[in-house]
């Protein structure tokens, strides 16, 4: 059987790690420490003997494998429903492009370029976002699982409803982001700057923003499962102080 050309690296090492107790535990064992949090599960993606091919090729509800897209310029083309398995797309312009219901699965985007991007209800599983310069990226009821983001710069990620699990966002930056009765499981953000962040509703577990920098909060009440630094815990004394309804005087 022929090997499938893209596949994540069996060597490739985790992102992250859940911290150790440093001192034994009184049955002898090492004790796993009360703070560990458990960081995703995302390895390398690997791509092999990709075809290129012409912009021309995505279309909507078309299911491609094994492509390359150098260039391409998709602006407000209707790519509603593409299924896309192994592929790479770089420098590609995605203005208004209609991504909604797509299924990306082991895909890597480098360089793209999307003022307004929607892609509601999408699937991505296995991609690898690099370097991209995104306006508005609406990714709301979304399913993402071992996903990436690094070194891209968003105005807005909405990913209001949405289902993350195994997520990281690194070296990105980003005007606002809306979490709002999202769901997610292991996600890690590393050295991060939001604006502003909204929890409203959410539903977080081993969720780490000790790696996110950011001026606002809202939905205060939705950060149960998230662990913050110390630091962050004192920047944000007032806003937990008010969400308790305790005025601080003096």
């Amino acid at each position: 059987m022929a090997a499938r050309r893209g596949s994540r690296s069996p060597n490739a090492s985790r992102s992250g790690g859940a911290s150790r107790s440093g001192g034994a535990s009184r049955s002898g064992g090492a004790a796993r420490s009360s703070d560990a949090v458990a960081a995703p599960r995302v390895d390398t993606l690997v791509l092999r003997d990709l075809e290129d091919s012409p912009a021309d090729a995505l279309d909507s509800y078309a299911s491609l494998e094994g492509r390359r897209f150098d260039g391409a310029d998709v602006s407000g083309r209707d790519l509603h429903g593409l299924a896309l398995d192994e592929c790479e797309l770089v420098d590609v312009t995605a203005h208004e492009t209609d991504l909604q219901d797509a299924r990306l699965t082991e895909v890597r985007i480098e360089r793209l370029n999307a003022p307004a991007l929607k892609a509601g209800r999408a699937t991505l599983h296995g991609a690898e976002i690099t370097a991209s310069r995104i306006g508005a990226l609406e990714l709301f009821d979304a399913d993402l699982d071992s996903v990436v983001l690094t070194g891209c710069k968003l105005d807005w990620l909405n990913l209001r409803g949405a289902h993350l699990v195994d997520v990281v966002l690194r070296d990105c930056t980003l005007a606002e982001l809306d979490l709002g009765e999202a769901n997610a499981t292991r996600v890690c953000f590393e050295n991060c700057r939001a604006e502003t962040v909204t929890f409203t509703g959410a539903r977080l577990a081993d969720v780490d923003l000790r790696g996110l920098e950011t001026s606002a909060l809202a939905g205060i009440g939705g950060m149960r499962g998230a662990v913050v630094s110390v630091a962050q815990a004192t920047a944000w004394a007032e806003d937990f102080a008010a969400h308790l309804g305790i005025r601080v005087s003096g």
